[in-house]
């Protein structure tokens, strides 16, 4: 991957999602359209799980000598353009690890993400368009840029045999800046007109094989972070609807 082509890329896919989408949408948006577009925050926390070459298992973490369970939260801010899709841009601050004991090896591993992510919501994408839901289910996908220092380490001694990152990198404070791309599904449960707790699942996959400094088996890198947390709408209030509403029909019919 030319990653340079791919910064600039994503550049301007952020700037034009967060910027010139929203605007399209308020000028197109039709007056007796019972959704109103609306900004939203979020904040999650769960469990950062890697999948390649340095793990014990294909798919069960392992809890002892050496522990693979790590964690990361995410913060994100997005744009409901319609009551189908979402877009937004997503931060992911969190840690890996992963061991292979029969080449007597393990990883530990920071990192930071921040992707460019849109949220389909399947119920109304596939049903009717209904306001009031308890919950629904969404698919998340994104694309964006992974910024990481790993140690690769002997599972005997600890002792670092190899580093990826630490000031050698292009990225921030000299960490290795990888492509990685997103995928996954979750769900949203209303509890009223501004707060949402959001339940999700999703993978990233890394455009190379060097997230957990060893290159062999896997052409390129999975980890999978699983999560929960809260969801805050703005403008979504019944008192903002009905007034915004009412602003509407005065300038279709002044009379």
């Amino acid at each position: 991957m030319d990653l340079r082509k791919f910064l600039i890329g994503y550049l301007f896919s952020v700037i034009f999602v967060l910027f010139i989408v929203p605007g399209m949408n308020a000028q197109t948006n039709p007056y007796n359209n019972q959704f109103l577009p609306h900004w939203q925050v979020g904040v999650n926390g769960g469990t950062s799980l890697f999948f390649g070459d340095i793990k014990q298992n294909l798919i069960i973490p392992i809890s002892n000598h050496v522990n693979e369970w790590r964690f990361a939260f995410s913060v994100h801010v997005g744009y409901q353009i319609s009551p189908v899709f979402m877009v937004g841009l997503q931060c992911v601050f969190g840690n890996l690890s992963g061991t292979r004991r029969r080449w007597n090896l393990y990883f530990d591993a920071e990192y930071f993400e921040a992707n460019l992510i849109t949220n389909i919501n399947f119920n109304n994408l596939f049903g009717n368009k209904r306001k009031k839901r308890f919950f629904n289910v969404y698919g998340e996908f994104g694309i964006g840029l992974m910024q990481h220092n790993t140690e690769v380490k002997d599972l005997t001694t600890s002792r670092v045999i190899k580093t990826v990152g630490y000031g050698e990198g292009a990225g921030i404070n000299g960490m290795t800046i990888e492509g990685v791309i997103t995928y996954g599904m979750g769900f949203n449960f209303y509890l009223n007109d501004h707060w949402v707790i959001q339940i999700e699942s999703v993978n990233r996959a890394i455009n190379t094989d060097r997230l957990d400094g060893y290159e062999d088996m896997f052409p390129f890198d999975v980890y999978n972070l699983t999560s929960v947390g809260f969801i805050y709408k703005f403008g979504t209030s019944k008192r903002k609807i009905t007034k915004i509403r009412k602003i509407r029909k005065l300038k279709t019919d002044p009379f």
